[in-house]
């Protein structure tokens, strides 16, 4: 059925400032070393969630036998691919039936957009950018600046 783990967790609003890390692998090629990345959420609607990361991020080639990443909505074996895809946008969606927008999230399908991607356009498998994550989790982090508005 899915996870409700996370149906009593701190809820994410527009507006909130995250983390988006990875999931199962220890290391997954789109983090490229890192712990994760920093973002806003812009939007939330359903089981999609569109954050805007604080600076562009370019990812490498992977370092495996197929060196591209899937085009979000294709099959895994569609032999298009994007080498070295780059994006300030993050589309997610929640995996598990039943989750919710709280703290803790977990199994987050992640696409790295160069453009805003459309919740629209994601219900219907149109979204252009690359699938870079499928098991990724959220969290809230505080704010580094102070709010000057």
């Amino acid at each position: 059925m899915g996870s409700t783990t996370n149906s009593k967790g701190t809820p994410f609003v527009v507006g909130d400032r995250v983390l988006v890390t990875g999931g199962y692998d220890f290391d997954p090629d789109w983090l490229q070393g890192a712990n994760g990345y920093i973002g806003t959420i812009r939007e939330l609607s359903g089981k999609f969630a569109v954050v805007l990361l604080d600076s562009e991020l370019h990812l490498p080639p992977i370092d495996r036998k197929d060196p591209a990443w899937r085009i979000a909505g294709k099959r895994i074996d569609d032999p298009e691919r994007i080498g070295s895809p780059r994006g300030t946008w993050l589309l997610l969606q929640q995996g598990w039936v039943g989750s919710v927008w709280n703290e803790p999230t977990h199994r987050l399908h992640v696409v790295l957009c160069i453009e805003e991607p459309r919740i629209e356009s994601a219900t219907s498998n149109e979204v252009n950018g690359a699938w870079v994550e499928s098991h990724a989790i959220m969290r809230h982090v505080a704010s580094s600046q102070p709010d000057l508005h």
